[in-house]
């Protein structure tokens, strides 16, 4: 099939997707099922740096087309991640084993969107 304009591409792929929205930054879609397992990655520093934390979901195979151990870079704001960050190193969260409760976020290609707001720490 041979596609003449993009307004044709985007109306067959919103056929063809009917849960996902064009938003400013792209396509996104509504998470399925509205949590992920919280991962934590650190990189290795010289000693007396304070490491820069990386916060990642991993999906819900429902979420990543059917593949399991997907994770995405959570986008969140920065007393968001914060917060979270906070729980991590408090030992209140523990990743890998703790999920995160997103209801309302969206996901793209490459994170997960929570929504500016969204009181983060108490959805663990």
């Amino acid at each position: 099939m041979r596609l003449h304009s993009a307004a044709a591409f985007w109306a067959l792929l919103a056929s063809a997707c009917p849960q996902a929205t064009l938003a400013k930054h792209g396509l996104r879609r509504k998470l399925a099922a509205n949590d992920c397992t919280i991962l934590a990655i650190e990189a290795l520093g010289l000693e007396g740096e304070d490491p820069e934390m990386i916060i990642e979901c991993e999906m819900n195979p429902d979420d990543a087309n059917g593949y399991s151990g997907i994770s995405l870079e959570l986008d969140a704001t920065p007393t968001q991640l914060g917060a979270l960050k906070q729980l991590i190193e408090e030992g209140i969260v523990t990743p890998g084993h703790n999920k995160l409760n997103i209801v309302g976020a969206e996901i793209d290609d490459k994170a997960v969107h929570v929504p500016p707001g969204l009181d983060i720490a108490s959805l663990v």
